[in-house]
């Protein structure tokens, strides 16, 4: 009865689906010979390195743009680059290439599961009724910061399977509608996404570097020059226990962590309506072999520029609205908002493309000419503006008309027409009157490689934009599930969620509203197939609230006499106290933070050990350590009477390690003789005797010693010469 009444409220939702359009998501039965935008779904070859295309869209603060040394909020936001996970016609599930900021599950810890968890709040600025800690993000979340109004238009609402954990059992909670969602352990082990399906295993497929704001929010990230930047990144599915959530560690095995911890950053997944081509652009492809491509140059058919306004340093009202607008050609356009209050003076006004610099034709330019505000003219300084963009290539393309900061634009663009208006000069000059029409006008020329050449402005006529109308929208409550009865999944589809398991709640979850919102291509979705999900087998079943530790050593060192001290390892994961141990202290000693001394020659075992803890599994390690003579070094010879000589050299208090002195009457020592007794090296000196009087002798050394019954030498040194007396 249950699945009958699911299946009643699908149809439901399908109706208004199509009679309104589309943007929620619900997995459909896949479509054959579809127009998927010219992407592509990953892709696995025989030696298991899977590729993904890519994609920009939205933007956010990933780098240290502005010189401080500090990557943060003041720094300009870039685009977002995205994986492509599965596409079929004009959807796209994708998920952030990397960690983009840092946050708990939870900030609370305590039992909790993805849907009232504050992390499924900040992502998509949920209110503080949504949560479990009754906190509100609505005025500071991802999906604001990362996305205009416009793009978070084209982002669909996807009805989101929350399955038990499948180790352990532990309940995921209620399933629920997010446009901004964490991958579950089913899809980061799902291969047609390009995964490994062994999710306890480590793989490459699930690595994840980290942005620096993102490390600047408190990401922890790998400094092993074999995972260097790696990071955490969240699942949403719960843990061995609900007071632990899921998440994929730097070797991209899937692991459990306190809900509150803080230092694990996020990757957003979403689904994306192609449809809206002006808004997203094609960003090349990458390897989990760590292979990047970028996207060629000239791919450039159409494009975005949005229009970013800030009077006042008044952050809060809306300074993106739905002003951008679709280029298709090269020629001239406008783009334009209108004033919300009356303001003292514009504070931020920028023009921003969904273009990254490398991407762009050579010979290709996007020009501010006017801004009117009101019944006044403006000409814009045409050059400078561009700088803001950044010297690298995958910095986005980007005109900052005025900008209150101090960078790499000093100066405003912003001059008058007329000489007898103020200038926009940010000294509070330039008063807006609420309804105040502010209009920039640009060219843009070189899209196409053969179309170089854009007209004239004439006389600043305006270019009338497309102006968005209203949609209706299907207000519906998501379906809920017995103990009893399974959650509904579609079969077969390229871009599911995860295959739900049976949870033990039939309360209705506190979710926001579902909108139905039309979309240029809306297509009718395929009743979905109600399906019983598979039960899956873990291969491996770590503890619920532990993982192991990891020690990053070589197993083996080798080392000479005279060498520096070193350290025999390259730190550990795990928070148990490290202790070291020595098997042959004449050999090597370690001080108790892995600080290695050669004593002697030799070899020696030092073994590693990490104590376990609540989060970490103990480890042990050994590292065998072989230390080999050296060179002698300041040796001296000295003839002394009676056909005598004394050697002396620098002495060094190494154990087992003996001199050998060699004499010869040519400097290349054929027919030498070496000395009978082999000397310590820590002696410094020795005496020999018998040699042929007023006869001429080369000398040299080296240092000797036996290990494990088979005897190592070091270098020769310098030879010297010396008369006989």
């Amino acid at each position: 009865m249950k699945i009958n009444r699911i299946k009643k409220l699908l149809v439901s939702v399908l109706v208004c689906s199509m009679a309104f359009g589309n943007i929620s998501y619900i997995p459909t039965i896949a479509k054959e010979n579809v127009q998927n935008y010219g992407l592509n779904n990953p892709t696995t070859d025989s030696s298991g390195v899977s590729t993904w295309d890519c994609i920009y869209f939205g933007n956010y603060w990933q780098n240290d743009t502005n010189g401080d040394g500090v990557a943060d909020k003041n720094d300009a936001k870039q685009p977002i680059k995205w994986r492509v996970l599965s596409v079929n016609s004009d959807d796209a599930f994708i998920i952030a290439e990397q960690g983009l900021d840092a946050k708990a599950y939870n900030e609370t810890g305590t039992d909790v599961t993805w849907e009232n968890s504050t992390i499924r709040s900040w992502l998509n600025g949920y209110d503080a009724s949504v949560n479990n800690d009754k906190k509100s993000f609505t005025s500071d979340n991802f999906l604001d910061n990362a996305f205009s109004v416009a793009e978070q238009g084209a982002i669909k609402t996807t009805y989101v399977v929350n399955e038990d954990n499948p180790d352990y059992g532990t309940d995921g909670g209620n399933n629920t509608w997010d446009k901004v969602y964490l991958l579950a352990i089913s899809e980061a082990a799902n291969i047609s996404y390009g995964f490994d399906d062994k999710y306890n295993a480590s793989s490459k497929t699930r690595e994840a570097k980290n942005t620096e704001y993102a490390k600047q929010c408190g990401a922890w990230s790998s400094e092993n020059s074999s995972y260097l930047d790696n990071g955490n990144w969240w699942l949403r599915t719960a843990g061995g226990s609900a007071y632990y959530a899921s998440r994929v560690s730097l070797y991209g095995s899937v692991y459990y962590f306190y809900v509150n911890g803080t230092n694990v950053a996020v990757r957003p997944a979403l689904h994306i309506n192609l449809s809206n081509i002006n808004l997203w652009s094609y960003a090349g492809t990458v390897t989990s072999d760590g292979t990047v491509t970028d996207a060629a140059k000239g791919n450039m058919d159409r494009f975005n520029v949005g229009f970013n306004y800030v009077a006042d340093n008044k952050w809060n009202e809306d300074t993106l609205g739905d002003k951008n607008v679709d280029v298709i050609g090269d020629g001239n356009y406008s783009i334009s908002y209108e004033a919300e209050s009356d303001t003292d003076d514009i504070f931020l006004m920028t023009l921003s493309t969904n273009l990254y610099k490398g991407a762009l034709n050579y010979d290709f330019k996007l020009v501010p000419t006017y801004v009117t505000v009101g019944a006044d003219t403006y000409k814009i300084d045409a050059e400078g503006g561009w700088s803001f963009a950044g010297a690298s290539d995958k910095n986005s393309y980007r005109y900052n008309i005025k900008n209150i900061y101090e960078g790499p634009v000093k100066d405003d663009c912003l001059t008058p027409v007329d000489s007898t208006k103020t200038s926009i000069d940010g000294l509070g000059v330039c008063p807006v009157k609420k309804g105040d029409i502010i209009k920039v006008y640009f060219t843009v020329t070189g899209m196409n490689k053969y179309n170089t050449n854009a007209n004239d402005i004439p006389n600043i006529t305006p270019i009338p934009t497309a102006i968005p109308t209203e949609t209706p929208m299907c207000v519906t409550t998501p379906p809920t599930h017995s103990a009893s009865s399974p959650a509904i999944t579609a079969s077969p589809s390229p871009t599911p969620t995860a295959t739900p398991s049976p949870t033990p709640t039939a309360t209705p979850s506190p979710t926001p509203t579902v909108m139905l919102t039309k979309s240029p291509t809306a297509t009718p979705i395929p009743t979905a197939k109600i399906t019983v999900p598979p039960t899956q087998t873990p291969t491996e079943s770590p503890d619920d609230d532990q993982e192991d530790a990891k020690i990053y050593a070589k197993s083996s060192v080798t080392k000479r006499i005279g060498n520096s001290k070193f350290y025999i390892d390259e730190g550990v994961t795990g928070t148990g106290e490290v202790t070291y141990l020595c098997s042959n202290k004449k050999v090597v000693t370690v001080s108790r933070d892995g600080l290695v001394s050669i004593k002697g020659c030799g070899k020696a075992t030092i073994t590693i050990i990490v104590d376990e803890t609540d989060e970490y599994y103990g480890k042990e390690k050994n590292v065998k350590v072989t230390v080999l003579p050296g060179k002698v070094s300041k040796f001296k010879v000295k003839a002394l009477s009676g056909g005598k000589i004394n050697c002396t050299w620098k002495k060094q208090k190494y154990n087992n390690v003996k001199c050998q002195i060699q004499a010869a009457n040519n400097s290349k020592f054929k027919k030498s003789m070496s000395s009978k007794t082999y000397p310590y090296l820590k002696n410094g000196k020795w005496t020999g005797k018998g040699l042929k009087r007023k006869k001429t002798f080369y000398f040299r050394i080296r240092e000797v010693a036996k290990i494990g019954g088979k005897t190592y030498t070091g270098a020769w040194s310098s030879v010297k010469k010396v008369k006989i007396k």
